[in-house]
This record gives C-alpha cells, structure tokens and sequence, in this order.
C-alpha cells in the first residue's frame, strides 16, 4: 500500500512539474524571435528569460493539465504562430490551419493577439525584478 502510494506521488509530481509536450518547442521559436529586440537589448533582459515567461505565460492559458496531450497541438499552434509573425509572413493561413485547435479561425486569432499581451505582461515583470529604468 505504500509503495502504490509512493509510486502515485511521484507519478503526479512528474506530471505536473515535468514540462509539456510542444513547449521547449515554443519557448526556443519565442527566444529566437526576442535575439534581436531592441527593447529587450534596451532594458537588458535575456531573451531566453522572456521567452521562458511568455511560454509560461501561454502554458497556463491552455486548457488541460500540463503534460496531457491534447496541450501538444495547442504548444504547436502557439509556435507556428510566433514563427509567422516573427518571419512577418501573411498569418491567415495558420490560423486557418489551426482553426479547429482553438475551436474556430477568430479564437485563433484571439490566441495570437494574447501572445502579444503575454510578451506586454513578461516585459513589465522583467524589468521589475531587476530594478531597471
């Protein structure tokens, strides 16, 4: 019984603490995407410390607990979508694309739009910590 326990425990703290599926994915396209920002270089924040914020930010967003794989397809369309907009491509064909992940093309849209409060949130709290101007 206490090894059934244990075994439980450990299997749930995995879970949740382990990281989803799809998100180191995201979290790099986003640290990519923030190497050359001059607003970052400004303020002195590592890009791989706003990335890692604004997937954190996403993650929570999505429905699901973390690890459960239906939060995969949501990591992949968050990537697809900082990738677009990173490459200032024409975004309409991913959100088509990734219509049915958000339930239709105008929640999609409404998922990208929130990357950008996500990156807006990140900044400010960056800057916080670290008592810049």
């Amino acid at each position: 019984m206490k090894t059934a326990l244990s075994i439980l425990m450990i299997a749930v703290t995995l879970l949740l603490t382990g990281c989803d599926r799809g998100k180191s994915g995201l979290e790099q396209a986003l640290a990519e995407n923030f190497r050359d920002d001059q607003d970052l270089k400004d303020y002195k924040i590592d890009p791989d410390d706003m990335a890692e914020c604004v997937a954190d930010k996403i993650s929570s967003a999505i429905p699901g607990l973390p690890g459960a794989p239906q939060r995969k397809a949501y990591f992949e369309a968050y990537t697809k979508m900082v990738k677009v907009t990173a490459n200032k491509e024409n975004p309409q064909p991913v959100l088509e694309e990734n219509k049915e992940v958000f339930g239709s093309v105008r929640k999609a849209r409404e998922a990208a739009f929130g990357i950008t409060a996500h990156v807006l949130d990140c900044m400010g709290e960056l800057v916080q910590q670290q008592g810049a101007p």
